[in-house]
């Protein structure tokens, strides 16, 4: 053992017991998300986006690790508002090893942007450190593409049709030229507003295909 982690010993964000950043036990209660088409909800196994939903600013897959729920819900709040790095390589670990990357060697990394004043007060983009430490496990690609001006946040409003006005218009793209084919990270797919949102800027700004990946998937 290190002298450091002999001093500060590895302790779960979640439960706090000492010895690893997080626990067996805790790790056990995540549950797989149950993927499903990104328009209209119907579960099926690869996430893929239902042949008649597909529309030419659609996602075309949305992948998921868990389930928004219980414990993994409590570990990614603590990441993004306790600054709990050690679950961006938690995260990052595990979306290396539980998708098949062989499928997307082609595709660029778009973390989702916050917006100017939201990093500023935060310190962080939960979904760029994650996107940075994905991309050093993987070998793709990360592109900072996008920008986010105000809004209020989307785990703020439970109406779909309210979450999709507020986010309309939100993002715009920085100028460079947008990659043909994008994986856009974000941490939670709730509604699925912001992902479609940003696959529509991408798409009109070039891509050709868009998927959303996600830690937690809310069901």
């Amino acid at each position: 053992m290190k002298i450091v982690e002999f001093i500060f010993p590895k302790t779960c964000p979640i439960c706090h017991r000492i010895g690893k950043d997080i626990c067996a036990k805790c790790e056990s209660a995540f549950e797989p998300a149950k993927l499903k088409c990104s328009v209209c909800s119907k579960h099926n196994p690869a996430g893929l986006t239902c042949e008649d939903c597909l529309k030419k600013y659609s996602p075309d897959q949305l992948l998921a690790l868990y389930r928004y729920d219980g414990a993994l819900k409590e570990l990614i709040h603590k990441f993004k508002f306790e600054d709990i790095t050690a679950a961006a390589e938690y995260f990052a670990d595990e979306l290396s090893k539980k998708i098949d990357w062989k499928r997307y060697e082609d595709f660029t990394i778009v973390p989702v942007p916050i917006s100017f004043w939201r990093k500023f007060y935060r310190g962080y983009n939960q979904c760029e450190i994650i996107a940075k430490s994905l991309s050093r496990k993987i070998g793709l690609p990360v592109e900072k593409l996008l920008a986010c001006t105000s809004r209020i946040p989307q785990s703020q409003i439970e109406d779909y049709n309210l979450r999709k006005e507020n986010i309309k218009g939100k993002f715009f793209l920085l100028g460079k030229k947008v990659p043909e084919n994008v994986i856009v990270l974000d941490d939670i797919y709730t509604s699925g507003a912001t992902l479609k949102e940003i696959c529509r800027v991408l798409k009109r700004g070039g891509a050709k295909k868009v998927i959303g990946v996600v830690i937690a998937l809310a069901q």
